[in-house]
């Protein structure tokens, strides 16, 4: 995979205080912020929380989750922080990605929000997770969930599913 040169663009558009990196298939392409986006996903942090954003039409593999985990990671600052997945337009996960996703332990909480079909096998797949996950319809009852999380201290390797 090679890489293209680093630039700083001068965007009018973005906000002062935060970056960007984009991510492709040949690696670091711009930093200027604390927002990774690529031609999978967006990922940012925002007040304490991830957050993984699909594009539509997806089909998530093993190398992509790792890609969207790594970029998570480098936003994370090594930190276990809750995440928010967006699962809307999703198409399909292989079952190495599926695998890869419950085994990983970098987030303190996880809540998938969707209301598809793919959204709810992911779902169902996730409660083998060993951090605890929830599904949600709805962005908010997420982020609440998520805070709930934050405030209360669980088990190591007893992951809590909930489904709403």
């Amino acid at each position: 995979m090679g890489r293209r040169p680093l630039d700083q663009p001068k965007h009018p558009s973005q906000p002062s205080g935060l970056f960007v990196v984009l991510f492709g298939q040949n690696g670091v392409s711009t930093i200027w912020g604390k927002l990774g986006m690529n031609e999978f996903f967006t990922a940012s942090c925002e007040k304490g929380v991830l957050r993984l954003q699909w594009v539509p039409e997806v089909h998530i593999t093993y190398e992509i989750a790792v890609g969207a985990a790594r970029v998570l990671e480098g936003l994370s600052g090594g930190r276990a922080l809750p995440l928010l997945v967006d699962l809307a337009g999703v198409a399909g996960l292989t079952p190495e990605a599926r695998a890869g996703m419950n085994v990983y332990r970098g987030f303190s909480a996880v809540a998938l929000v969707g209301d598809g079909p793919t959204g709810k096998v992911v779902a169902a797949f996730s409660r083998r997770s060993l951090t605890p996950t929830g599904y949600f319809t709805n962005e908010s009852e997420a982020l609440r969930w998520l805070s709930e999380q934050g405030n209360r201290a669980s088990a190591p390797g007893k992951a809590q599913h909930r489904e709403h």
